[in-house]
């Protein structure tokens, strides 16, 4: 022992005071208290030595514990299937934390003389370092492989502290021997001590001293020290440290201590902050996730989407198996599957689950499972993450269904029908069956529109759809193909009186008026039918279907219609008008006939309406209610309104006098972009003064956009054309469109001229339209006027103007133009000749 102390401050210091007593006393006394002074310093040298292994082997084991867990939670994650650059922390954690355990096992050997007993603690090191390289590496290269290494790592790591602590129990033994030699040594020298007590009593002081002030001081500081890390104060002063002592290298050795309870500290909470982390990591991921025991497959953890998912607080779950949770079938297909899944080893997938929840109803979900092995490498644990796809695949049903089906009606759309229609060809038909299509179309549904709304309108499509789906069987097919229009598929029909029948049904539909928010409608409808031939296709019956609903239309609307080959010849027709009739605009198959206006009290002519006429060449002359509906189903009516309003125009600006040219506008021409404009540059061309010109409104044009409508009459009031209402009397709000904007002239329809003499009704009509214009200063015209009766009618009830073939019929430019030459031509009004000039 005394060996041990070689190059050391304390054997020194214990050897000053003794020479001091000796010299003092007697060279006698110095055996005697060189013994006392020996059993001193041993036990001084025992308890530093064993304060410095204490400090040393509680390092070693606190290292020890930290790489446990960071070996563990390589382990874990590399079950879990955390990804590379997450598991590189931790074995960088793993990496200090070794480094630390190798300073403390260095500091631990230094103290250990005896290379027999050092050999076993050298050995368990090196064997825990290659298990240490090999288990982080195997883990780092593949996580989910590395936990044999880990574990062998782990046992390594035991062998290591197992070994420390047999050096503990070795050195507590050899700490026990000392003691009693030092004991023995008391006793033999008690006598000797009793006699040079008095001698020895300076010398004894003056090594208390000595020992309070170099080694008992600081070891008491160091004790303290070591008192205060134990209750986790890391902010004490560690004494001694810079001397070259036992008692500086137990003052290091508690620093080192200190250093490895604040790392441990330090790593305490990274790892609690980390669980903290993933525990809201796991409440907040918006998938439900449940984690179940290996061994009865009870739920020992849910998170907050799984209690949604469950719609049963945690408190209700944990603890629960599967058969307390869902109902028999549900829970054997899970246990069955959860089984598997322990065994496999590996994720498994199931999807497109149907699943009863306690709480949430019936769901459809997507379940992945991962089982979690434990230390041994049998699965410990089974986590489920379910991905609720219920709403999801609602959601995906909608939009299929949106994209298959009219959004008002939620009836079939277009391409639905026509798969279906192409379906119903495809598929034999047995003892003569054929499929049959009707074309519908619902009679003045534009009316509806315009006068209630388009709501209203949208509402009765609706009740339409109803009744008409009740008429029809499942197999039929009912589908809406756009606006008023709707199609129907009769998947077999084997009789034409069958195929009647059901259209008859169909009509019967609307014979009830629908309520629209009060208003009570009466609704028809227009049907053609087409039975299918062999070879025919689905695009060449639809149009043969929609061929006879035109001709449905055509023959008085309300009707069943089937296609005849005929009809077909007759669109030929109306194609080719359509074509001829685009290419007379600009060319001079297009003219103007002029009809002039009298005036009734006085016969003399104040104005002339322009009328279109067309001269096809080859077929003659078209009438205009051929070619001007065709005009204004396709659109041809624009252009067609604008050569009319230039030509005009300029016809206009060579009469003499002030006589008015009066136009009919036509509602697409009014509504198109520029129409102001269209205007302004024809009377600019022509040279003619706007308050000669006369536009002819319809109620067709006052029924869309109420407010730009105004604008552009206001537009025209500004520029100082005259307006007209014509056909007054007809729609269904004139009075209101005469409070919105004034007139300057109504013109009477000549439906009511032509009764005029024959129906009081009639009479009462025009005498009431006479009286509100007047009222209102608006000049009225009656149109359509051929007897003299109904001349003197006219003037009787005060009419201003009228036209008609008891005046003049339409003529040639060049004919109006003779008849207005210089002075105007006045017609009296009570001529007999007037039957002459109306020839």
């Amino acid at each position: 022992m005394w060996r041990a102390l070689d190059n050391a401050h304390i054997r020194v210091k214990l050897l000053i005071a003794p020479l001091f007593a000796v010299l003092a006393l007697a060279l006698t006394c110095g055996v005697a208290f060189r013994g006392f002074s020996s059993e001193t310093a041993a036990h001084i040298r025992l308890e530093a030595l064993h304060d410095y292994r204490l400090a040393a082997s509680a390092g070693m084991r606190l290292a020890a514990t930290r790489l446990q867990a960071d070996l563990f939670r390589l382990t874990s994650f590399g079950a879990m299937g955390v990804g590379h650059a997450a598991l590189v922390p931790i074995a960088s954690s793993v990496e200090l934390e070794e480094a630390a355990l190798e300073r403390l096992a260095s500091d631990l050997l230094r103290g250990i003389t005896d290379s027999h007993d050092r050999a076993p603690l050298e050995r368990a090191l090196g064997a825990y370092r290659a298990q240490s390289w090999h288990a982080v590496a195997n883990v780092l290269a593949n996580p989910g492989q590395g936990a044999i290494a880990a574990r062998n790592a782990a046992v390594a790591l035991d062998a290591v502290i197992s070994e420390v602590r047999l050096l503990d129990i070795v050195a507590e033994s050899d700490e026990a021997d000392a003691e009693a030699a030092s004991l023995a040594l008391n006793g033999r020298n008690k006598v000797a001590m009793l006699a040079l007590m008095a001698a020895g009593s300076l010398g004894v002081a003056l090594v208390n001293l000595l020992v309070a002030w170099r080694i008992a001081e600081p070891v008491r500081r160091l004790t303290h020290a070591m008192s205060r890390l134990a209750e986790n104060h890391y902010d004490v002063d560690i004494p001694a440290i810079a001397q070259r002592d036992e008692v500086g290298s137990m003052a290091r050795a508690v620093r080192v201590f200190r250093e490895g309870m604040l790392r441990a500290d330090a790593l305490s909470r990274e790892q609690l902050a980390t669980q903290r982390f993933l525990d809201t990591v796991l409440e907040n991921v918006p998938v439900p996730i449940g984690v179940m025991g290996a061994g009865k497959l009870d739920l020992v953890y849910v998170n907050r989407a799984g209690e949604s998912f469950l719609g049963l607080p945690r408190g209700e779950v944990i603890g629960q198996t599967m058969r307390e949770l869902y109902s028999q079938s549900d829970a054997d297909s899970f246990i069955t599957t959860d089984i598997a899944s322990h065994k496999l080893g590996s994720p498994s997938v199931q999807e497109g689950i149907t699943l009863h929840t306690p709480r949430n109803g019936t769901r459809l979900v997507t379940i992945t499972r991962v089982a979690i092995a434990g230390s041994d490498g049998a699965p410990q644990y089974l986590l489920a993450m379910i991905d609720d796809i219920t709403e999801r695949q609602r959601a995906e049903d909608r939009i299929r269904h949106m994209a298959r089906h009219d959004a008002l009606t939620d009836l079939p759309n277009r391409d639905t029908f026509r798969e279906q229609l192409v379906q119903a060809l495809r598929e034999p038909r047995g003892s003569g069956g054929r499929p049959a299509v009707f074309c519908l179309d619902l009679d003045h549904f534009k009316d509806v529109n315009d006068t209630l709304g388009h709501a209203a309108g949208d509402k009765l499509l609706r009740g339409l759809a109803a009744r008409m789906r009740a008429c029809l069987r499942d197999e039929d097919t009912l589908a809406r193909l756009g606006g008023d229009e709707f199609a129907v598929i009769l998947p077999v029909a084997r009789h034409r009186q069958d195929v009647e029948a059901v259209a008859r049904r169909l009509l019967e539909t609307t014979r009830e008026p629908f309520d629209l928010d009060g208003h009570l409608v009466h609704a028809g409808l227009s049907i053609g039918v087409v039975l299918a031939t062999p070879g025919m296709d689905g695009g060449e019956l639809v149009k043969q279907a929609d061929l006879a609903l035109y001709e449905a239309k055509g023959g008085g609307r309300g009707r069943v219609c089937f296609f005849a080959p005929e009809m077909d010849a007759r669109l030929r027709h109306r194609r080719s008008m359509e074509q001829a009739l685009r290419a007379a605009i600009g060319t001079d198959q297009l003219l103007l006939h002029y009809q002039p206006q009298v005036d009734l009290a006085t016969g003399a002519i104040v104005g002339v309406e322009a009328l279109m006429r067309w001269n096809r060449p080859g077929h003659g002359a078209v009438p205009p209610d051929q070619f001007i509906p065709l005009a204004e189903e396709t659109g041809l009516i624009a252009p067609l309104g604008v050569w009319l309003l230039d030509v005009a125009c300029q016809e206009a600006a060579r009469w003499s006098g002030q006589t008015q040219i009066a136009l009919n506008v036509s509602p697409t021409q009014f509504r198109q972009a520029g129409f102001l404009e269209t205007v302004k540059d024809a009377l600019a061309r022509a040279g003619l003064d706007p308050r000669r010109l006369e536009m002819e409104v319809t109620e067709g044009i006052l029924l869309h956009d109420t407010a730009e409508t105004l604008a552009i009459l206001a537009g025209l009031r500004a520029l100082g054309v005259r307006l007209a209402m014509d056909d007054f009397g007809t729609g269904y709000a004139s009075l209101g469109y005469l409070q919105k904007f004034r007139f300057d002239k109504i013109k009477i329809d000549k439906s009511f001229i032509r009764n005029l003499a024959t129906d009081p009704h009639a009479s009462a009509i025009v005498r009431a339209v006479v009286g509100l214009s007047e009222s209102l200063g608006m000049c009225t015209n009656a149109e359509g006027v051929e007897e003299q009766e109904q001349v003197d009618l006219l003037r009787a009830h005060g009419c201003a103007e009228a036209q008609g073939y008891r005046f003049w019929r339409p003529m040639p430019a060049a004919e109006l133009r003779d008849l207005l030459g210089p002075p105007p031509r006045v017609a009296v009004v009570t001529s007999p000749d007037w039957s002459d000039a109306a020839a």
